[in-house]
């Protein structure tokens, strides 16, 4: 170009610009968005044969029109500038918009090229976000490129790793770990932790899915504590009484021995008549094993005795006893 008179020689034409018409004083137009123009380019085409000619800005980056270098430096919109947040920028962007917004199950930060897709235990639920977020206790992503994450599965607790605060990746719930021996945990979004089989029951399996899976004790015996894998830790059911299935600290005395029988430790519904009281004796009920002789039978009864004694009657009229008033 020639801005001036009695010029010698033309001027180039300067970075930014385009001078592709002759005999001109200035540049005939600004370098094309998408792209940045060094000094004398000769043309707009960015695909003609002509040189110099308008350079692509490169991915990552956008171009407004008359870009002149291809050095950015942010908030200079002569230069390339980094790609917006949540979009990204293939070769030649034009926009601040970018190419596209990044979409669901990607994630795009300043300067993207391209859509990252998001790691296992992680998701992004909508479009044009800038940062793939953890899957939140409770749940778990398998796949990469997740729109959502899956709440765990019974059986199963989606909990963060014991090292999550040193390490991202330890951070990141991939998959579900089964819930070990004597635990359980239902379906419940809002109950992450396997939790303890209730006293009473015993359970050796794992995934537990729910507490009504957890099996109850053996008769005989009593299991005062949660999360128990085996009933030989349990204790006897004490004498006098009669211990079901299930059988916990607070339903142990639930049951007396019935009347007219004996109850040693480790007396269940199965063996509650198998010990009949001894001849000449009797047991009212709950009575234990070691007091068999406690209550002879009666031969008679004085005044004196039914003031400070009451008579029971077994079951078969074949037995009177006393019994101290209460």
């Amino acid at each position: 170009m020639c801005p001036g008179y009695g010029q010698l020689s033309p001027v180039q034409c300067p970075a930014g610009f385009v001078c592709d018409e002759p005999g001109k004083p200035i540049w005939s137009k600004q370098c094309p968005p998408g792209y940045w123009c060094s000094e004398g380019t000769r043309t707009d085409n960015a695909s003609s044969s002509v040189f110099p000619r308008p350079n692509p800005c490169d991915a990552g980056t956008y171009c407004t029109i008359g870009v002149n270098t291809k050095v950015s430096v942010t908030g200079l919109l002569s230069t390339p500038q980094p790609c917006v947040e949540g979009t990204y920028c293939e070769l030649a962007c034009p926009s601040p918009q970018g190419t596209a917004q990044c979409p669901a199950g990607y994630f795009c930060p300043a300067s993207a090229s391209a859509p990252i897709p998001t790691l296992p235990g992680t998701s992004t639920k909508r479009p044009g976000l800038s940062f793939a977020q953890s899957c939140e206790t409770g749940t778990y992503s398998p796949i990469e490129k997740s729109q959502t994450c899956v709440v765990c599965a019974a059986g199963h607790k989606c909990m963060p790793s014991a090292n999550a605060s040193l390490s991202e990746d330890a951070s990141r719930l991939e998959e579900p770990e089964l819930c070990g021996p004597t635990t359980f945990r239902p379906y419940n979004p809002y109950i992450f932790q396997c939790v303890k089989c209730p006293a009473g029951t015993v359970s050796t399996k794992v995934g537990v899915g729910d507490q009504s899976l957890c099996e109850p004790c053996p008769e005989g015996v009593v299991c005062f504590v949660e999360g128990l894998d085996d009933p030989s830790k349990s204790t006897a059911c004490p004498e006098g009484f009669v211990c079901g299935p299930g059988t916990t600290s607070t339903t142990q005395t639930n049951t007396k021995c019935p009347a007219g029988y004996l109850c040693s430790f480790g007396t269940s519904p199965n063996t509650m008549y198998d010990t009949k009281c001894l001849p000449g004796f009797g047991c009212p009920e709950g009575t234990p094993f070691t007091q068999r002789t406690k209550y002879p039978c009666l031969k008679g009864t004085s005044l004196f005795k039914k003031m400070f004694y009451s008579t029971i009657d077994m079951p078969d009229d074949t037995c009177r006893f006393l019994l101290p008033r209460r």
